[in-house]
């Protein structure tokens, strides 16, 4: 959801139909043909649902609505052969508004929302926006070539050495049978002091290694500090156009995508192994 206040309610929703507009991959659906083969098709502008416009500003508690109509969209699944994308803006009371969206994974990622509200923000002053050089299914079109090229044949032999005996299990005191599956998972987050992190910036300077490494591997370590584990596995989520930009499969340059909305992420999968006298700087430099 984003909240605004004394706007145009009506101008909300045309910009976020012109984002729409602009980029196909949010006008995409998706279908199966008689072999199995999954197809999409791109919706015309046109024939694409509009942003609906909610006016809540006599209810007696305008929120209490809006919280009931997020939770009834959000447990409602998306049919793929319909859309990919919903939104709706809610005129709530003194000139507040809430633009609330939502959107399936398969079209979108984090470092598309950037681009969601630059563009919406655009649209809503009324400018001109350059067409896009590349849409997603651009890039789609060029990762299929590239995954049967001699680049993601090297590729693959890497990572079938580098997780070769990787452990399947981390051998951690769960709090219930890790063998039933992995849907038990939570979120926790952690603010690091800013004195903390001068030191990180300032260790990562004179030892050369990225603050990555150095996080990644306090990390493993504490998790060993848990367990008899002494092989972790963790799994980064990155943006998956930069690694391949070089390979010889990516034709025409692909720079184009920082403004494209879509799904490129990549799990990377890190592997952390501590080893008997290790210090935490052979760790990282390990790493790194």
């Amino acid at each position: 959801t984003l909240s605004f206040t004394h706007l145009d309610a009506t101008k909300v929703a045309r910009a976020v139909d012109r984002v729409v507009g602009r980029h196909e991959v949010l006008r995409t659906v998706y279908t199966v043909d008689g072999d199995g083969e999954v197809l999409q098709n791109i919706k015309t502008k046109e024939s694409t649902a509009r942003c609906e416009i909610t006016d809540l500003s006599m209810e007696v508690n305008p929120m209490e609505e809006f919280n009931k109509f997020v939770a009834e969209d959000a447990s409602k699944p998306f049919d793929l052969k319909q859309c990919v994308f919903r939104a709706h803006v809610f005129v709530m009371k003194q000139g507040k508004m809430i633009l609330y969206f939502n959107v399936h994974h398969i079209a979108f990622d984090g470092a598309s929302l950037r681009i969601f509200v630059d563009d919406l923000e655009r649209f809503y002053r009324d400018e001109t926006l350059e067409p896009l050089g590349i849409q997603y299914y651009h890039y789609a079109q060029w990762q299929r070539k590239a995954l049967t090229s001699e680049y993601v044949s090297s590729e693959l032999i890497f990572w079938k050495k580098y997780l070769d005996g990787a452990p399947t299990i981390l051998d951690l005191p769960f709090d219930f049978d890790a063998q039933d599956g992995f849907d038990h998972g939570g979120l926790y987050s952690l603010d690091t002091e800013a004195s903390l992190f001068s030191q990180i910036q300032e260790f990562s300077s004179l030892k050369r290694v990225q603050l990555y490494a150095i996080f990644l591997s306090a990390y493993g370590m504490l998790l060993c500090s848990h367990g008899n584990a002494k092989d972790i596995l963790v799994a980064t989520p990155t943006c998956s156009i930069t690694p391949l930009r070089n390979s010889a499969a990516c034709s025409p340059n692909y720079k184009g995508t920082s403004n494209t909305i879509g799904f490129f992420v990549n799990t990377i999968i890190s592997r952390v192994n501590i080893n008997h006298g290790d210090t935490f700087e052979d760790v990282v430099h390990r790493l790194n």
